[in-house]
């Protein structure tokens, strides 16, 4: 009987770490293949999974030849940070986001915007010649 509690447990267990890395995967937004950020909370009505399909149609609607590079800015809004790709509203970044991350909307906001500004640059189409003439 010790064995199989024993054994029981330990499936259990790979059960919870393999759902737990499927999750992962499914809060994880890409930006030209890139690993951008991450999701883990809901917001403004939204899921968490509903934000993740929104903000990955607005990484990539980033990459249409010929849009060029948005300037990202930050805009402090109350309590949240919003991030903007020019004109463009792509995340508000709230309280919530900054807790599941160990930091503040400030602190996270600045890293996400960071990583905006790294990524885009080497994800753009003109970047790999796709779209150009001869390619």
């Amino acid at each position: 009987m010790k064995i199989l509690t024993i054994v029981c447990a330990a499936v259990l267990l790979v059960a919870i770490v393999n759902s737990s890395a499927l999750c992962a995967e499914e809060d994880t937004v890409y930006l030209g293949g890139f690993m951008l950020l991450r999701i883990r909370t809901a917001a403004g009505g939204f899921s968490a999974a509903q934000r993740v399909n929104a903000l990955q149609s607005r990484a990539n609607n980033l990459l249409e030849l010929g849009k060029g590079i948005p300037k990202i800015t930050t805009v402090r809004v109350g309590k949240d940070v919003n991030i903007y790709t020019g004109r463009s509203l792509f995340i508000t970044v709230t309280q919530a986001d900054a807790r599941s991350n160990h930091t503040t909307t400030g602190g996270l906001a600045a890293t996400w915007a960071q990583r905006l500004r790294t990524i885009l640059p080497q994800a753009t189409p003109e970047k790999h010649g796709v779209g150009l003439p001869g390619n």
